[in-house]
């Protein structure tokens, strides 16, 4: 790379999925192969079988060179279809420590729905800007529209999440579980939940169905801070308010008061992992801390300029060879030192 040989594009895959071992030979081929090529290369080569039985595998070649060499399509063994699969099942619930968990062990054709409807939600999240979206994101991402698309007043109202706290701080959903304290804070600012306050079991009164925060000010809000307020964070969609001093610790319903976040970073906050101060009526008057208490500015670092330009390539590049990748007859020599896979 240094030469100038190979794109990054290139080595990525490399790095990502082929053995060290085999980083002489990769650097040699690489070269001849396009990005698409190379990351099949890397990606489906049986790197972790016995020395000796990778070339028999994956090129159908006789290692003893007598001639019975084993073919893959084998059909003296026994075949996928032949083989009795496990039943689909899945489950959701909740925890002894008031964590919901979900578990999905399901076919290929029911797993591939539901890999492309989370690989569409992070892709959705990472377009409006949500540059470090999760698969707790895409989840969340999915759940919502699901909620959102509920044209039925009825029925809406039937799946609405009723959160109760009470004055002297117990917080607990509609079936008694307690909650816990940094989510019950951050469900006190603004989610998509129904808080009802009461004082020793008696409402002392009904949240709004959508939002803590009355619909006028969260208008000027999000008009006034146009997204996450977190440095570096472009989210702009399913915003959610915060109360700079929280709402548990009496902090005003007032627009200095209230900030912009999105859901990932409102996570963080309530966590104890981002630290949030200041007037958000102010341009800057904001200030935003990490868990360590260090300041979070704009870029997240503070670079030193090169002084020079960067030392000119010596090497040249050629564009790749262009032809069919018939990866059969692949096979990298082997590396006699390396330990042995685990089983």
């Amino acid at each position: 790379m240094q030469r100038g040989e190979l794109s990054l594009d290139q080595i990525a895959p490399i790095i990502r999925h082929a053995p060290g071992w085999c980083d002489t030979q990769m650097a040699g081929l690489a070269p001849r192969c396009t990005v698409a090529q190379i990351s099949k290369i890397a990606r489906e080569y049986p790197w972790d079988l016995d020395r000796g039985n990778a070339a028999r595998v994956h090129t159908g070649a006789d290692p003893a060179g007598d001639g019975d060499g084993v073919d893959t399509d084998d059909t003296s063994s026994p075949s996928t279809a032949d083989t009795p699969q496990p039943a689909d099942e899945g489950w959701f619930g909740w925890d002894d420590h008031g964590h919901f968990r979900l578990s999905v062990n399901v076919g290929a054709d029911i797993g591939g729905v539901i890999e492309a409807a989370l690989t569409e939600a992070r892709d959705a999240q990472f377009q409006a800007g949500n540059t470090s979206v999760d698969t707790v994101d895409a989840l969340l991402e999915i759940a919502e529209r699901s909620l959102d698309a509920i044209a039925s007043s009825d029925r809406r109202n039937r799946y609405r999440v009723n959160v109760h706290i009470e004055r002297h701080g117990r917080v607990t959903d509609s079936r008694g579980r307690p909650i816990a304290a940094p989510v019950a804070e951050r469900i006190a600012c603004d989610a998509l939940v129904a808080p009802i306050w009461s004082d020793d079991g008696v409402p002392v009164s009904v949240g709004r169905s959508q939002h803590i925060v009355p619909e006028r000010t969260r208008r000027i809000v999000e008009h006034r801070d146009g997204g996450c307020r977190v440095p570096g964070c472009q989210h702009d969609r399913f915003v959610e308010v915060h109360h700079i001093i929280h709402w548990s610790k009496h902090g005003p319903t007032d627009t200095w008061n209230l900030i912009c976040l999105c859901p990932k970073q409102h996570r963080l906050h309530h966590q104890g992992r981002l630290g949030i101060a200041g007037n958000a009526d102010s341009d800057d008057g904001v200030e935003f801390t990490d868990a360590a208490g260090r300041v979070i500015i704009e870029s997240g670092a503070r670079p030193e300029p090169p002084g020079a330009p960067p030392p000119s390539i010596r090497g040249t590049w050629e564009h790749p060879v262009g032809e069919r990748l018939d990866s059969r007859w692949l096979h990298f020599n082997d590396d006699p030192d390396r330990p042995q896979p685990r089983r």
